[in-house]
């Protein structure tokens, strides 16, 4: 009985520890209002346009792969917040819809490294990166009112929990959070604490 314990305690405390080491290093800030605005400003738009984020990286990441990126986590943050049923409309388009709440941004690092050196190297060996800047701006009059930004890299220890850290992973986890950021915002709760 007292070793049922043990191991229940041990994995109580393993798969917090788990889950953090999986979702990689760095951070999705929190919602951040811009100088001269407030959350609450969220709180009247009824429709969101998503665009593509734009390739604001530089050196050999920059072209064609980080455009598609850029438009593939606009369409992850369109559906996690598609998913919140927050807002009574949500677009990814090619152009703001007016009177609705934009949602651009810029990716500035996007490096998939090479999961067989995060492995059998580690120490930083083959890491992968995400870094963007998503930015909520008023369709009408180009106002910013906040913005989130995401630092993501792998475990620089290696291993098979660095291999399995990717830029998707990565996105998706962003895209998750930018999304419960804006419906807290948009319903008055605890977001830009």
């Amino acid at each position: 009985m007292k070793r049922h314990i043990q191991i229940q305690s041990l994995v109580q405390v393993l798969i917090p520890v788990m889950a953090v080491m999986l979702a990689g290093c760095g951070t999705t800030s929190n919602l951040k209002t811009t100088q001269g605005s407030s959350i609450q400003n969220i709180q009247k738009y009824r429709q969101v346009s998503v665009l593509a984020f734009a390739d604001k990286t530089t050196g050999k990441e920059s072209g064609e792969k980080v455009r598609e990126q850029g438009e593939h986590f606009a369409d992850l943050i369109a559906v996690e917040l598609g998913r919140t049923k927050a807002f009574d409309k949500v677009d990814r388009v090619e152009a703001a819809q007016p009177g609705s709440l934009v949602i651009s941004g810029d990716i500035t690092r996007c490096v998939e490294g090479s999961s067989s050196l995060r492995f059998w190297v580690g120490m930083g060996a083959g890491s992968s990166y995400f870094d963007a800047i998503l930015r909520c701006k008023d369709a009408d009059s180009g106002q910013q009112i906040g913005e989130i930004v995401v630092d993501k890299n792998s475990w620089a220890l290696g291993g098979g929990l660095a291999a399995g850290q990717t830029v998707q992973g990565f996105m998706e986890g962003a895209a998750k959070k930018a999304a419960a950021q804006l419906a807290e915002a948009k319903n008055g709760t605890s977001a830009g604490k």
